[in-house]
């Protein structure tokens, strides 16, 4: 359990990170890091990251797959993690 809560962890905060990284390049013109990789890494369980990124930089707000489906993917991953706590608790 310990395990998977650190790679949980560690995912979003490279979720975070490579928002902010995506932020400066765009304000320095430089290379991007590409939507899909940034929404990969939300879907395989970056969400709440990005969703900070997002917030904090002001990074990708205007785009719909970001504006919608990054809150759509935290609730989705909050349920998921709520039912397997409740679970574990009734297990």
């Amino acid at each position: 359990m310990v395990t998977l809560l650190m790679i949980w962890a560690l995912l979003n905060v490279a979720e975070l990170l490579l928002c902010g990284a995506d932020k400066f390049y765009a304000k320095t013109g430089r290379w991007r890091i590409p939507e899909k990789v940034l929404l990969g890494l939300g879907l395989v369980g970056g969400s709440l990251g990005l969703a900070t990124g997002m917030i904090l930089f002001h990074h990708k707000v205007s785009k719909p797959a970001f504006r919608f489906g990054v809150p759509c993917m935290v609730m989705v991953h909050t349920a998921l993690a709520l039912a397997w706590a409740f679970s574990r608790m009734l297990a």
